[in-house]
């Protein structure tokens, strides 16, 4: 993965299961996606969970034909349980920091992987300057809750409790 994204702007990975229809469906998505996005996005399909072997996924390798890799996780399915969605069938758009910005489980349509894509080159949407909106709010919650809590003189005790 690490040499994927030095090459690339972003990966689409594909996570299923060798007994699942969704391997075929991502292959069909993969394809349209890639045809529209261009070269700056790597795809790869992973095959995981319990059972995964390398005759399963003889009819998916033809298919594809050498259009992207298909990797096969190990017998533990350590790779797809780092995922989110551990080791089930889902799509995951990482952008080109390594980060997983978007995923869904089973599949994603093409336009969805391309519109995934795309936010992914923008970053998390999140604004530094969001930070100095949180300045008024927590200084407005002090001014309500002094009043509140200052409203008593407290008396010591006069034996130990």
């Amino acid at each position: 993965m690490s040499e994927l994204i030095v090459d690339y702007d972003a990966i689409v990975v594909g996570l299923f299961t060798p007994s699942s229809p969704h391997a075929g469906i991502q292959r069909v998505d993969f394809e349209l996606a890639q045809h529209t996005i261009g070269s700056a996005v790597a795809f790869l399909q992973i095959a995981t969970g319990e059972g995964v072997n390398s005759l399963d996924l003889e009819e998916l390798v033809s298919e594809i034909n050498g259009s992207w890799p298909v990797l096969m996780d190990d017998a533990d399915s350590t790779i797809g349980k780092s995922f989110p969605s551990q080791a089930s069938d889902a799509v995951f758009i990482i952008d080109s920091a390594g980060f997983i910005s978007s995923w869904k489980a089973g599949v994603m349509s093409s336009q969805s992987i391309e519109d995934a894509v795309e936010s992914s080159y923008l970053g998390s949407g999140q604004n530094p300057l969001d930070t100095f909106g949180l300045i008024p709010s927590t200084t407005f919650f002090t001014f309500i809750n002094l009043p509140i809590t200052s409203g008593d003189k407290h008396n010591l005790p006069d034996s130990p409790l």
